[in-house]
């Protein structure tokens, strides 16, 4: 088991590699999320744990809504306007799932609207107790990425030339996918 343990763990960190480098499209979706009349904050309820926001957008409104510090967040919702939501910030998270508030209350003229979520999500974790799970990166990606690492594991951390060689083929692939 341990060994399975640590083939687990170094795939899962490979993947964590990738999925950091940058904005993968197999990891993008849009939840929609229900506005209620005199609400501030909403919770994005996705399907795994949410890494980024990429935008979010109110329903009938062309310009998405900004990103805004969490301070401006509040001072807004202290004076209680209502009206077309412009700005949002991330306020905490319930389970795996951000919750964000907003700038301006929607009145009931706003109830029922949809604020699109669109949002980066975190790659599954791999576990060999769930075989279904499957990395949503090529494989050739990863084969490389598990090479580099199992190179520097093998000569306790230090960055060998051949460890170097691995890890430039990698970023290599990493910018070319």
């Amino acid at each position: 088991y341990a060994v399975n343990g640590a083939v687990d763990d170094a795939v899962n960190d490979v993947v964590g590699d990738v999925s950091d480098f940058g904005a993968w499209p197999q990891l993008f979706t849009e939840i929609p999320v229900t506005a209620v009349a005199s609400s501030v904050t909403y919770e994005i309820n996705a399907s795994a744990p949410v890494q980024n926001i990429f935008e979010i957008s109110f329903q009938g409104q062309r310009p998405q809504m900004q990103p805004r510090s969490l301070t401006y967040i509040r001072q807004q919702q202290r004076t209680c306007a209502q009206g077309v939501p412009r700005g949002f910030a991330y306020v905490q998270t319930s389970g795996i799932n951000p919750k964000i508030g907003i700038d301006r209350m929607p009145g009931t003229q706003h109830d029922g609207k949809i604020f699109t979520c669109a949002v980066y999500l975190k790659p599954p974790v791999y576990t060999t107790a769930d075989a279904t799970t499957i990395p949503p990166f090529s494989s050739r990606l990863l084969v490389q990425g598990l090479y580099a690492k199992a190179i520097l594991d093998e000569n306790g951390g230090a960055p060998t030339p051949q460890y170097q060689t691995a890890q430039i083929d990698f970023t290599r692939m990493l910018r070319e996918e």
